[in-house]
């Protein structure tokens, strides 16, 4: 049995007629001690997913429509606000995009710290200010005793993320949600962040589910990948199958975004024309074709489901793409018309 599976997930925004689907019948599982990635571009659902696995959606802003989320065998969606609140924290915590404006300002780190090991672990005093030290040695910020007196602005960026992490951990959690962790980070501090959580998830055996936009920071973080794209998933593979064979047009375009080092001087990257769909207007076929090079008529007549491609190279590599997956309508994409139309340079 999975740590966690999402079957069917639905989250809508608004309300009657003005309510909108951002997360559209979304499935996928995690494993104990693995690091699965959700990847795709902003507004894609993918927060929104995490907040849902949280309990973090709440009418009237937002309602959870359907499908399950269960938890070591457990239906989050089915829990009282008291159960809820009593595996947050346990059994899954969450790091958040931005850590200043997560963390209290007016509340020193180590109260922030403490407050969690009191109410899930039951630690006070010497123990839990004990406890706070070893969390912040953890994640390696130096001089942590003295750290636990300071206020998250007196914090850099790095180290309010290295808090963050050191507050996911401190109850010993079986699953991590780390929603856009290095957005604000520059380049040398995100390479240590993500380091740091790589680390740590191995040593303490914390499954990890990895949100973010960037498939470079992908590739050396995560062992499954899930890219998402206007409320759905379009394609699931392991990280080794997918850097090798993507299917999707859309996970091309996301592979020609990113620079890289084999790249001729000089050459410019291809991003993905068009914008994504709103929606409150979604496509009634693929919800990528009105920006896919290569579509067809039954691209946009006819929604395709998340089924196993015909150059899968594993058995459980899946993607939502007609071009990629049906016979019936020739399965006209290859590998060549992948490079041939998507990451070849221009001359």
């Amino acid at each position: 049995m999975a740590l966690l599976e999402v079957r069917d997930l639905r989250t809508e925004f608004g309300a009657g007629r003005r309510a909108v689907t951002a997360v559209d019948g979304v499935s996928f599982t995690v494993d104990a001690g693995e690091m699965v990635a959700l990847v795709g571009e902003s507004g894609c659902g993918k927060s929104a997913t995490a907040q849902s696995i949280m309990g973090l959606i709440v009418p009237p802003a937002g309602r959870v429509a359907g499908g399950q989320v269960l938890f070591e065998g457990r239906d989050l969606l089915r829990m009282s606000p008291r159960e809820l609140r009593a595996v947050r924290g346990s059994g899954i915590a969450m790091i958040f995009q931005d850590p200043m404006t997560s963390l209290n300002p007016v509340l020193t780190v180590g109260r922030q710290l403490t407050e969690s090991l009191t109410l899930h672990l039951g630690l006070r005093g010497a123990a839990a200010r004990a406890r706070a030290v070893e969390l912040l040695d953890m994640v390696r910020i130096p001089a942590a005793a003295t750290r636990l007196s300071s206020y998250p602005h007196q914090l850099s960026g790095g180290m309010r993320q290295r808090v963050m992490i050191a507050m996911a951990l401190s109850c010993n959690p079986r699953l991590i949600l780390a929603d856009e962790i290095t957005t604000a980070l520059d380049v040398t501090i995100q390479a240590q962040i993500l380091a740091l959580l790589r680390d740590l998830a191995a040593e303490t055996r914390t499954a990890v589910l990895f949100i973010t936009h960037d498939l470079g920071v992908v590739a050396g973080m995560a062992e499954r990948v899930n890219v998402m794209y206007a409320g759905q998933i379009v394609e699931s593979a392991e990280t080794a199958d997918l850097f090798r064979r993507p299917q999707m047009p859309y996970t091309w375009g996301l592979l020609g975004s990113v620079p890289r080092l084999d790249q001729a001087r000089g050459g410019r990257l291809r991003p993905i024309g068009g914008q994504p769909p709103e929606l409150s207007a979604m496509p009634s076929g693929c919800r990528f074709a009105p920006r896919c090079v290569h579509r067809r008529d039954v691209c946009l007549d006819s929604p395709p489901g998340l089924t196993a491609p015909r150059e899968a190279s594993e058995r459980d590599q899946q993607t939502r793409c007609w071009g990629t997956q049906d016979a019936s309508h020739g399965g006209w994409l290859s590998t060549k018309d992948r490079y041939a139309s998507q990451l070849v340079e221009e001359k």
